[in-house]
This record gives C-alpha cells, structure tokens and sequence, in this order.
C-alpha cells in the first residue's frame, strides 16, 4: 500500500471522504506523486515521507496556479482550521500558505526565497582518508582523534574561532561509489588522469555574519593537514534580469547574424539521439512552449529562478509547433536539476548551495557525448573589483568539471558577467589560473566557456553602461553567442513579459543568455554525428576536447568586430558543415 493509500484510508477514518479515483497515482516531475480523487487530491514526496490532501477551493487556487510547479511546492499539511482566522481555513506548503477567510476569500503568501549559508570548503591532504557518508559529519575533536593529529597553536586558534566546528561532506548529494564511477570512466578516456580525493573536500555551514575569511585562513595555516581552505563564493544565476510566430525575432538562429541553425536543420540534425542536463535554481516548466514531462534529477525548484531556467531551456528545446519560438535542437532530451537545497529541517529559512555535488550528480546521469549546461555564475574579485566570474574559480568546483569533461561530458559554462578580464582573475591560491597566457598557472577544466556578443552585425562583445554591465573576456573563452535581444520562454506569471515570452521590450540577455546557444550548438553537431557516423575517422560522437576544438576554430565561426574583445567566434553551420562534414 503507498503513502497516498494509507493517507486516504485515514481521512475516511476521520470523517473526510474524497471519493472515488480519478486514473492511476501520477508520476510528477521531481519524484512526487499524486492521486487524484472526485473531491480532491493527496500529494507525496519522498522528502517529507508522508501524504497530504488538498480540496475545495484552496486546491482550485494551488492547481491553477500550477501546483507542485508553482513555486509553493508540495503540500506539507492536510486543510485544517486558519488559527489566525474565525472561520478561515487553510493548507500548509513548503514555501508558503494558501488561506481562505470568510470576508477575504483565497490568499496566497510566498515565504521569502532560503539563503544560503555562508560556508568554508576544506581540503584535507589525501594522506589522510576521510570516510565521511552523505549525511554524516565530524568534528575538529573527531578529526584530531581519527589520525592522532598534534594540537598545537593553530588548532587552538581555528577552535576558538568557531564553537563546535562541524565538517560535513562537500558532495553530499552524491556517493563515493557514485564518484568512483565516473573516475573510472574518466580513466578509461584518458588513462594519465589522477583525481584528487574526493571524499577529503569538505565544507563548514557558518552562522549570519561570520568571518569566514578568518576561518579559512586558520585552516590553511595547519599545513599539515589541510591542503587548502577558502570561503565559499555565493552561486547566482548568470544574469539579472520557421512556423514559430516568434521565429523571426530569433536572430541569434539566422545566417546573417546568428548561428545559422537552418543549415544543419537541412540536414537533418534537430537533437534526436542527444541528451543534456541545465543546472540551475529553478524553471517554470508548466510553460506552453517546453516539453512536457521535463524532469528535476535533484534539488528545489526555486521560483524566484522561474523566468532564468524557463528562457534557458526555450532557447535550446522550445518545441517546433505553431506557438512561440522555436529551440535550436527542439528534438534532445532535456533533464534539471537545481543546486539550491534546503538546509534540514526543511522549512528552515537557509539552505545550502552544492554546486560541485550537484555537478558530480549530473554528470553521474549523463553518458559519453552528453552536454552539461552550468546555468551559474560566482561573486568574486578582479584587481579589488566586485564581479561575476565562472563557476570553475571555485577550486573544488573546477575538480569536479575537470572530472566530468574527462569522463566524457561536454560542460558549457557561462564567462560570467560585469566586463572583467578574466586574465587577471586570481584564485585563493595566489594563481592566474584563468589565463592561458601564464602557462605555468593555467588550470584547464575542459569546459567550454562561453562570452556573449552584442546582437547587431558585425558582432562585438556585449557591453552595458548599468549591471549586469557586459561580457567577461579573455584568454580562457572558448567562443561566444548573443548576449543581447534574445527572444525565448520566459515565466507565464511575470507581468513584465509579453504572454510569457522575452520579447520586446524585456529580452533575455547576458552569459546565461549565450551560454544556451552553445550547448543547442552542440547537440546538433552531435546529431550531425549520429546521423553520419563518422568524421575523419571518429566514429560516433565527438568528445569534450573535440567539440571545443570544433567550436572554437576561427574557421568554424564568425569573429568578433573587434579584435581586442577576446571572446572567440559564435559557430556557423554553414561553415562547419563545409569544414567538417563534406
């Protein structure tokens, strides 16, 4: 008997009858479950492990607001008596209330979006193994004890800073049997790669307004023990802010100043056979123009994030119909999974950002040949300037890409933005590790990194007056895609948005907007392999090596109008067909 059956059965005890079922128990997309009933519905997830009903008007209000997708959430109580209102009714959500009154009517409250915790990632010495499962933790006193590891002046020092310091795992949402796998498969595409020890990043949650600088440089100072420790950086969406009737507006598809997608259309290349993942916060995926069924691998679907992932996905897999726009590969198959996590207990008003255990939990689902879309951007500093810069900065973060791009997964990753050179990014080690002009410090994840470009012909990098102020460029990028004007899905709810598209005069833009167009890109080219077989003696599709060679060959694109921008070409199909496949 499910959750749902026995949720059922005890109403009926309790006097509610909901009646009889309507069809079987639903699958929805992020591993609930619904039943829906004559007089009402029950909903399950796994992470709250029981049932709740909803019914009457507040189930109207929940479904028309696109229930589980609608950014309350799941159901986390059965209708119940309002004690805040004489007479008033109400059911309780994850992130929020829907209430009934007698004078008011229907209500609905949206609880601010969880915080993320300010945290420190640590890296011990793989000389010592750390055995720490998904949920487990240990104390600084447990990690003492474990090794037999001296006290001494700089334990005493990180001790006083913190009361009872807590380390947990840093891919908590994934296994050690689960990172085996995909160092295995790394190891079988290029035997010369060594990982570090996974298990052995770790991360400390910290209170409100602790120093976590202070904390992190405590740490580095136990030479000893720790490889290295830094405070984490906050993990933010990449930018504020044919048939098709909207195709026209679609210029980042045309052959004049787009990709010139309908060359490979005319092949036959629309994404059937490929397959790619977007990691982000969230997605309005009730949207009239997306595939439905799309499902959340892991994570909470944050809807103040609604309109970022929606215009995301629109621009790669919109569907070819008569509404709205059209995707550039509307054919591949299309998964989520959202980095945001709450912090338990799950109402809690913080939560957690893992986004390097959340890269390791979408590549572990991808195969060779798969593309990883890193909808994220990180704050960070340039020369002593606040900027955005890409996710890979953070030193366990580039581990865990370096570790998907070797197992085979194609990873696009956004430059970031507010116009910084990212050749003079330096990382918490001291080192350039972003310019491919200092060789001795250059660290290659085998992303492919992506700049946007001002929409007018010829192209030249975007640039704003006012944030998000622009493309980052430099050495590091590998090629570039509107950054500006880009007409795709948005949030059906968002008033400034015309019938939940972004279209004049609100359009989608930045990296996060560029960065879309890259990954359709690839997923034809790996259709365009499927459906030839072979190129030059490779046989099936290309690897993460190869796509970014392809993508970012001078000979395969269109350069930027200026030569100083640094931001690569954007791919044409007309001259990659020419190049590559005749």
């Amino acid at each position: 008997m499910t959750a749902i059956e026995d949720k059922y059965n005890i109403l009926l005890g309790n006097g509610l009858n909901l009646g009889a079922t309507v069809g079987g128990e639903d699958s929805l997309y992020d591993g609930g479950t619904r039943q829906v009933y004559e007089f009402g519905s029950i909903y399950f997830h796994p992470r709250h492990e029981e049932a709740f009903e909803c019914h009457g008007l507040i189930l109207q209000t929940y479904v028309d607001m696109f229930a589980e997708q609608s950014g309350l959430g799941y159901p986390i109580s059965d209708e119940m008596d309002n004690p805040s209102v004489v007479g008033g009714r109400m059911n309780s959500f994850e992130f929020g209330p829907i209430t009934w009154d007698p004078t008011n009517g229907i209500n609905t409250e949206l609880n601010a979006d969880l915080e993320a915790l300010p945290q420190v990632i640590v890296k011990v010495l793989d000389t010592f193994p750390i055995n720490l499962t998904q949920d487990n933790t240990m104390s600084l006193e447990q990690l003492i004890n474990s090794f037999g590891l001296p006290g001494g002046e700089v334990v005493t020092i990180i001790a006083g800073l913190v009361g009872d310091l807590v380390f947990g795992r840093l891919l908590s949402s994934v296994s050690s049997e689960e990172v085996q796998d995909l160092i295995n498969q790394a190891q079988i595409q290029d035997a010369s790669y060594s990982p570090p020890n996974f298990d052995n990043f770790l991360v400390i949650d910290c209170p409100d307004g602790f120093d976590t600088d202070s904390l992190a440089n405590a740490l580095s100072q136990w030479v000893d023990v720790i490889e290295y420790a830094y405070t984490a950086s906050v993990a933010v969406d990449p930018v504020v802010g044919a048939g098709n009737p909207l195709f026209s507006q679609q210029g980042y598809l045309d052959g004049i100043s787009g990709i010139n997608v309908q060359a490979a259309w005319q092949r036959g290349a629309d994404g059937t056979g490929t397959r790619f993942i977007d990691l982000e916060q969230g997605w309005f995926l009730a949207h009239e123009d997306l595939p439905k069924g799309i499902p959340l691998l892991d994570g909470i679907n944050k809807k103040a994030s609604f309109s970022h992932g929606a215009a995301v996905l629109g621009e790669i897999i919109a569907t070819d119909d008569n509404r709205g726009v059209v995707g550039i590969s509307p054919q591949a198959n299309c998964r989520v999974i959202s980095y945001h996590h709450p912090k338990e207990p799950f109402n809690s008003a913080k939560s957690r950002a893992r986004v390097a255990s959340t890269i390791v939990k979408a590549s572990h689902a991808l195969s060779f040949g798969d593309v990883l879309l890193l909808e994220v951007q990180l704050k960070g500093k340039i020369n002593g300037i606040a900027v955005f810069v890409p996710v890979e900065t953070d030193q366990a973060i580039f581990e865990v890409i370096r570790l998907a791009t070797k197992a085979g997964v194609i990873v696009v990753e956004p430059a970031g933005n507010l116009s910084a050179n990212l050749d003079d990014f330096i990382n918490a080690s001291g080192k350039k590790v972003l310019s491919r002009t200092v060789s001795s410090e250059f660290k290659d994840s085998g992303a492919i990194m992506v700049a946007g470009c001002r929409s007018i012909f010829p192209h030249s990098r975007w640039v704003e007056p006012t944030p998000p102020g622009g493309s980052n460029f430099g050495s590091r990028i590998d090629c570039y895609a509107w950054g500006e004007n880009v007409v795709t899905t948005g949030n059906e709810a968002q008033p400034t948005l015309v019938n939940g598209y972004w279209t004049a005069p609100v359009f989608f833009r930045g990296t996060s907007a560029a960065a879309p167009i890259i990954v359709g890109a690839c997923l034809l080219i790996q259709h365009l392999q499927i459906l030839l077989r072979s190129r030059s003696g490779i046989v099936g599709k290309l690897n993460p090596f190869q796509m970014r060679q392809l993508l970012s060959n001078p000979q395969n694109g269109t350069p930027s109008f200026l030569v100083t921008d640094q931001i690569g070409v954007m791919p044409d199909f007309q001259k990659i067909l020419i190049n590559e496949y005749f």
